[in-house]
Formats: C-alpha cells, sequence, structure tokens
C-alpha cells in the first residue's frame, strides 16, 4: 500500500492540535496535539512539529532523486578514503530512506 499522495500541509484545528492534511482533501493524516503540561508539547512546539512533518515529507522525493543523481560520481574524487565515505555515506542513506 502507498502513503497518501503529496504535498500534504498543516492548520491548527478547533481544539489543542495541528491536523496534517493532504492539500486537495479533507483527509486528515495525522494530527500533533498540544496543551501546556509537561507530557504534551505546547502550542509553538507543536506547530513546530506539523511544520517539520510536512517539510519532510514533502521534500522526501526530491531529495532521493537528488541523492540518486550522486550516484557513480565517486569517479571524480581522487582519494581513495574519501571516495570510499562518499560511497557508503550515499548508498547508506539511500538505503534508508527507500
Amino acid at each position: 500500500m502507498k502513503h497518501t499522495p503529496t504535498p500534504w500541509n498543516y492548520d491548527i484545528t478547533a481544539g489543542n492540535s495541528f491536523s496534517i492534511y493532504c492539500e486537495g482533501t479533507i483527509k486528515t493524516i495525522a494530527s500533533v496535539l498540544f496543551k501546556d503540561v509537561n507530557y504534551m508539547p505546547n502550542e509553538k512546539e507543536a506547530e513546530a512539529n506539523a511544520k517539520f512533518i510536512v517539510k519532510a515529507v514533502n521534500s522526501h522525493d526530491k531529495l532521493i532523486e537528488a541523492l540518486k543523481s550522486l550516484v557513480g560520481m565517486e569517479v571524480w574524487i581522487d582519494d581513495i578514503e574519501m571516495k570510499k565515505h562518499f560511497i557508503e555515506k550515499v548508498y547508506n542513506t539511500l538505503k534508508s530512506c527507500e
């Protein structure tokens, strides 16, 4: 099963949460709750969390595409250790993101 299509956005809802939703629909994907108590984020932190989630989701595909464009670029690196580090970093990051 695939995730809800992007782009996602967020908005404050009635009550004490931010709703993360699929743009162009009313489909709620997640809610980020807030309350001024020790075990929950306050409103500013909850909004920052909702904003970060939306930014991460909406940029994921472009970041993967950019990372894939680096595959093979190691041929331009002369230093063997730097080349190994570059290859390891690119391939491990791709593996963890796909």
